[in-house]
């Protein structure tokens, strides 16, 4: 059965917005996805205080019938087909992709924690997010417009 997977793609290095294309044509050729839906791209500040670079960020989603370590694993490949490294968390990368939400899972374990513990918190992945779903999307039973509201992080964010 196939169910739906919303993802965040985020990349601080040029060509910023080729690496988010790359992630989305990859995402769109991949047999055992359907790409189902895309936000706009949004340039925002970045957060954890290593990075220095502006980030392009975007929120995908995807019909999937891979299991959601199997899809974290498929994403991954991704990234380092895209010149992806590991050396410092929170650092400058070419492309990142996060698995936010997997319809009917909540896994926390060493590898993968869904849903995404970090992204109510962020207008980053909340500002796209609202953009592909509209703003009434719920999560956890609050509209994801209201959520993107509450946070009162300095973080910028503005599409482009």
């Amino acid at each position: 059965m196939q169910r739906l997977a919303i993802l965040s793609l985020g990349s601080s290095v040029e060509p910023r917005r080729e690496y988010l294309e790359n992630a989305v044509t990859a995402l769109r050729l991949d047999p055992d996805m359907t790409l189902f839906g895309y936000s706009h791209i949004y340039e925002t500040t970045p957060v954890g205080g290593v990075a220095q670079n502006l980030f392009y960020n975007q929120c995908v989603s995807v019909l999937t019938e891979l299991e959601p370590h199997e899809l974290l694993h498929r994403l991954q490949k991704i990234e380092l087909d895209n010149g992806r490294t590991r050396d410092t968390h929170w650092a400058d990368r070419t492309l990142d992709i996060d698995i936010l939400i997997y319809e009917g899972h909540e896994i926390n374990d060493a590898e993968l924690t869904i849903p995404h513990p970090e992204m109510l918190k962020r207008k980053f992945v909340l500002a796209p997010l609202a953009d592909m779903m509209t703003p009434e999307y719920r999560i956890k039973g609050e509209p994801v417009g209201e959520l993107l509201a509450k946070i009162t992080s300095c973080e910028e964010v503005s599409a482009l």
